[in-house]
């Protein structure tokens, strides 16, 4: 410490009249570490003040912001806190590394920066509300707001926060809104709704960045309105885009199908099964620090369990493993001494588990497929009592981009635009069968990639081989596969459909895909992958050989929804079909170990014949490119890992 101490320099500086303090502040630190957001901030907000006036906001306000958003060892919190207010004030996307170049246009523009000292008073008063939403500030005075921004915390999906801001200023000037702590809850509760209902039913929260900043920053109700009304009414605005509020059969499947244990998936169904044990049990829940999730079946497939399962144990664990019918809640101690035992011994400890969601798989004589689908249903019919939601006025999902450059329509009626083109796909199918249910005949085939399927024979999210059928929008009897490699290929499938309904189908599309344009961003954000082909337009690319046998990763960015890597591997000249297939399941089973906190493909069989891995997967709104920078930086972070396995 005292080497340091030695170190340690006092730089003063004399400034002529006309030259800018703040852009000299800026500039000190270019070559050492960059400056937050929020040190430049606070050196606007109290630069050029007398020194007494100085020390006053710093020490009786921005130390408050401090406080209040636990930030008195790092900037990250305010950093957040800046970008979320102004989110709310002006209703744009703000990045975190812009917060103070947007809070300084945005003072301007609204007098603030002629009086600092008020800004900074403000900034203060808010932070404190903030705080209560993140819980560093303490609790909400009323229990029910507490209760309701408890779980939102518990959910670990932070992006409802600039709406939240704006809810709980509101509710602090209620002589200026009217709006009491009973309608606050309520609101808050809607919101909840909204977020918990997105996660279960599998869609992406990207896009909800600019709906919440849109909401935050738009009118309030009258005085003379239900404020609650008000803003479910906002909310439900939303019902045609990517991000409106699930249905009750989207909250369905995707609790049948998504992963919902690793990485920050864990945090939330560890949230959605206290949630639903709380509702049960009331006050007499068990204390939530003391419990964890437990999987009912292992997370690794011992011998006992290999054998308990039969001939399909691999793809039964692989397909369930992490899905939210095969998890539950123990004590801390209860789950360490389960571990990986039989289901008969665990029934007996099920069976005195004061969680009535645990105490209930005790009824089951035996752990398989049937018995993890009645634990899905039974867990969705509490879910949609717990975040129960009504809209009457909801009808097909028509996403509606402002610059996906995709759209259709039937013969002349107005056109349609679409976010993906498998919206697109199963939009036209759907409108379809409303002009004539006698389409359905003519749209059925055997061919699962291509043809109508009964869901009958294809429950909507069930697989058949590597392709998950989905439901077509308000004809929930009929499952279409409804991805294609690229849009010509989704465009022309639509004109077919048409074709055989008697009717024309046009589509128009920007050929500058977003695969193409996310290929061109990836070289430019990352230097891209080895072998990446810059001009290259398809969802597909594989790198360069990375081993001596030829060995490749492959990385697929075209679907709209999801995107994934993969091993593929080239069989060499004297190598056997089996021997390769052993090769590429053994780089499947070290995936499998090393990358288990990523959402993986499930299908090794069936992958291995094909020469290709199991796949690491992550969700995407693929022509949302404010979501880019992330997704490029985890295809760097995921290549890098899948190369170390193939060179290890």
């Amino acid at each position: 410490m005292l080497k340091g101490l030695e170190r340690f320099r006092v730089v003063t500086i004399g400034l002529g009249n006309k030259e800018d303090p703040q852009q000299i502040f800026e500039s000190l630190n270019a070559t050492g570490r960059p400056l937050t957001e929020s040190e430049k901030v606070k050196n606007w907000l109290l630069m050029g003040l007398p020194d007494a006036e100085q020390q006053y906001l710093h020490d009786k306000h921005w130390r408050d912001i401090e406080r209040a958003l636990g930030a008195e060892h790092a900037s990250e919190p305010i950093d957040t806190f800046l970008r979320d207010f102004l989110r709310w004030h002006t209703g744009e996307v703000i990045g975190i590394d812009q917060a103070y170049e947007g809070l300084r246009r945005w003072a301007v523009q609204q007098g603030f920066a002629k009086d600092r000292p008020a800004l900074c008073r403000e900034l203060a008063r808010l932070a404190s509300l903030y705080g209560i939403i993140t819980g560093t500030a303490g609790k909400h005075p009323d229990k029910k707001v507490e209760q309701k921004l408890l779980h939102l915390r518990a959910m670990g999906i932070d992006v409802h926060r600039p709406l939240a801001l704006r809810l709980l200023d509101d509710a602090s000037r209620n002589d200026a809104t009217g709006t009491t702590s009973e309608e606050l809850a309520e609101v808050i509760s809607s919101i909840g709704t909204w977020i918990t209902r997105l996660w279960l039913a599998d869609r992406p929260t990207a896009g909800m960045n600019r709906s919440v900043a849109e909401l935050a920053h738009g009118p309030g109700p009258n005085t003379d309105e239900d404020y609650p009304q008000y803003w479910l009414g906002r909310i439900r605005r939303l019902r045609n885009s990517r991000v409106g509020v699930p249905s009750d059969e989207e909250v369905r499947e995707g609790i049948r199908t998504r992963k919902a244990y690793g990485a920050s998936a864990t945090r939330s169904s560890f949230a959605v099964l206290c949630a639903l044990m709380e509702a049960e049990h009331k006050e007499e829940s068990p204390a939530r620090e003391r419990l964890t999730i437990e999987h009912v079946m292992p997370q690794k497939l011992t011998n006992g369990w290999r054998s308990y399962l039969g001939d399909s144990a691999e793809e039964i664990h692989g397909r369930y493993r992490d899905r939210l019918a095969n998890l539950t809640l123990s004590g801390d101690a209860t789950n360490s001494s389960m571990g990986t035992i039989t289901f008969n011994a665990k029934r007996e400890m099920y069976k005195r588990s004061a969680i009535g969601i645990t105490r209930r798989l005790a009824q089951e004589n035996t752990w398989d497929e049937e018995a993890l689908e009645r634990s899905a249903e039974e867990l969705t019919l509490r879910a949609l009592d717990c975040w129960p939601w009504q809209d009457q006025g909801a009808g097909k999902r028509d996403t509606q981009a402002r610059d996906s450059g995709l759209r259709w329509r039937i013969e002349e009626s107005p056109w349609r635009t679409e976010s993906a083109a498998s919206d697109m796909v199963l939009n036209v199918a759907a409108t379809l069968l409303d002009r004539d249910p006698a389409n359905a005949e003519r749209l059925s085939g055997e061919a699962v990639t291509y043809d109508l399927q009964s869901a009958s024979r294809y429950p909507a999210g069930s697989m058949a081989g590597t392709r998950t059928l989905r439901a077509v929008p308000g004809h929930s009897e009929y499952v279409l596969y409804p991805y294609a490699r690229d849009y010509p290929a989704s465009a022309e499938r639509c004109q077919e459909m048409g074709r055989r309904c008697d009717v024309r189908i046009d589509v128009e599309f920007d050929d500058n895909n977003h695969s193409q344009r996310f290929w061109r961003f990836l070289k430019l954000q990352t230097g891209g992958v080895p072998g990446q082909k810059d001009d290259w337009r398809g969802g597909n690319q594989w790198t360069d050989a990375l081993n001596s046998t030829g060995d490749r990763i492959g990385i697929y960015v075209g679907n709209p929804e999801s995107l994934w890597l993969y091993i593929k591997v080239w069989k060499t000249r004297d190598e056997s079909a089996e021997e390769m297939m052993r090769r590429v399941q053994g780089y499947s089973r070290a995936i499998r170990t090393e990358m288990s906190d990523q959402e993986l493909g499930e299908n090794l069989e069936g992958e291995s014949m094909k020469g290709r891995s199991v796949t690491v997967r992550r969700h995407w709104t693929g022509d949302d490119e404010s979501e880019w920078p992330e997704v490029a930086q985890w295809i760097k972070e995921q290549h890098d890992r899948l190369k170390a396995i193939l060179t290890g």
